[in-house]
C-alpha cells in the first residue's frame, strides 16, 4: 500500500515538473520572438513628418534613424537618443524652431 501511495506521488510530481518545463520554454520562445521582431523594424526616412530630426536638422535620409517619437499623430525621426529627448521636453518649441529655420 505505501509503496503504490509512493508511485502515485511520485508520478503526479513528475508530471508536475515536465509540464511547468514545458510551459516555461513557451513563455521563452513567445519572448524571443517578441524580441526578434521588434528590433527587424524597418522605418525609412520617407514615412517620417520631416526627412530631417527636427532637433538638430540632421539628414535622416543619409543617415541611420537611431530613434522615433509620435507626436500629435506625426512621426519624428532622430539621429540620437539626445535629441529625441530634447525634442520630449518641448516639442511645440523645437518644431516652431525647425520650421522657422526651414523658411
Amino acid at each position: 500500500m505505501k509503496s503504490s501511495l509512493f508511485l502515485l506521488m511520485f508520478l503526479i510530481l513528475g508530471l508536475f515538473l515536465v509540464s511547468s518545463c514545458s510551459q516555461e520554454k513557451a513563455e521563452k520562445t513567445d519572448m524571443e520572438v517578441t524580441a526578434d521582431t521588434s528590433s527587424a523594424m524597418y522605418i525609412s526616412a520617407d514615412m517620417l513628418t520631416y526627412p530631417e530630426d527636427v532637433t538638430c536638422g540632421m539628414d535622416l535620409h543619409k543617415h541611420a534613424i537611431a530613434d522615433t517619437a509620435i507626436y500629435e499623430g506625426q512621426l519624428y525621426g532622430f539621429c540620437s537618443e539626445y535629441c529625441k529627448n530634447k525634442f520630449k521636453e518641448d516639442p511645440k518649441a523645437v518644431l516652431a524652431q525647425y520650421e522657422s529655420e526651414k523658411k
